[in-house]
């Protein structure tokens, strides 16, 4: 083996253990984690690995995006506190259509 990646690779070590579910309060997550490099350390690595760590990462993502998207937009911030603040218009944007892929974008 050349380098500690594929020394990992080969060997896969491996975790499993329960622990409890903080996110919801109810019973305990089974974690069952294999390593193949020395990246899957990392906490993002792991989240990933965890299928409801793996959505709040996601979710943070999409939010990081759109703070990224916005930003120099005047009155995007706006606009999105008034459909946080409207369940109803929230529900609205929610269910709309979204736009197929070979649609021009407004």
């Amino acid at each position: 083996m050349d380098n500690f990646d594929a020394r990992l690779k080969a060997m896969k070590p491996r975790v499993a253990f329960n622990v409890p579910n903080v996110l919801t309060g109810e019973g305990n997550l089974s974690l069952d984690i294999t390593f193949e490099s020395m990246d899957d350390f990392s906490p993002a690595a792991v989240a990933r690995k965890v299928d409801s760590l793996n959505k709040l990462l996601e979710a943070r993502t999409q939010l990081a995006n759109l703070l990224t998207y916005m930003d120099g937009k005047t009155g995007a911030e706006e606009m999105i506190m008034k459909a946080i603040k409207d369940p109803a218009l929230l529900q609205a944007l929610a269910s709309a259509p979204k736009p197929k892929d070979d649609e021009p974008q407004a």
